[in-house]
């Protein structure tokens, strides 16, 4: 094996090793202005957040795992799961660079009151939300199929 392919294997190996340790602290300093992830834990491949920020919802104890075979596709598709008691649940999300996101099985449930609900005081229960695809086109709702049931509604 000549000098040169040898380095280029042991760069190579490098890159990979850095790309698989990548920490979910630096990965959160890259993330938009917008979002915002506090005490970041584990590595950008598989991590959590204590607390998950953006302009219109703020979650804890939110976890992800990224399928890296995905970005071959140019996609970012991740596992997420909330622990948050105002809005729980886990499902599959992709994004395109085109702007397009979309969920796959989806599963929520949001309490009614203490929740992040915008419901009327007086009532009480919960939301539960099972969604088998979901896609949003630059923000706008373009395709959703799922159940919701409003369950112990008082």
């Amino acid at each position: 094996m000549s000098l040169r392919l040898t380095l280029s294997l042991a760069i190579l190996v490098f890159v990979g090793t850095l790309l698989a340790r990548f920490p979910a602290r630096a990965a959160a300093a890259l993330l938009p202005s917008t979002v915002v992830c506090q005490q970041p834990q584990g590595t950008l491949w598989r991590g959590s957040c204590a607390h998950l920020q953006t302009r219109s919802l703020t979650l804890s104890d939110v976890a992800w795992t990224v399928h890296p075979a995905a970005l071959l596709r140019a996609t970012l598709s991740a596992d997420l799961n909330s622990a948050d008691p105002r809005l729980s649940g886990q499902g599959q999300i992709e994004l395109t660079r085109g702007g397009i996101m979309t969920a796959h099985d989806l599963q929520l449930q949001l309490p009614l009151q203490g929740g992040l609900s915008q419901i009327p005081p007086g009532f009480e229960g919960t939301i539960e939300a099972q969604i088998a695809s979901a896609r949003l086109d630059n923000g706008v709702l373009a395709e959703l199929v799922g159940t919701v049931r409003a369950l112990q509604l008082h």
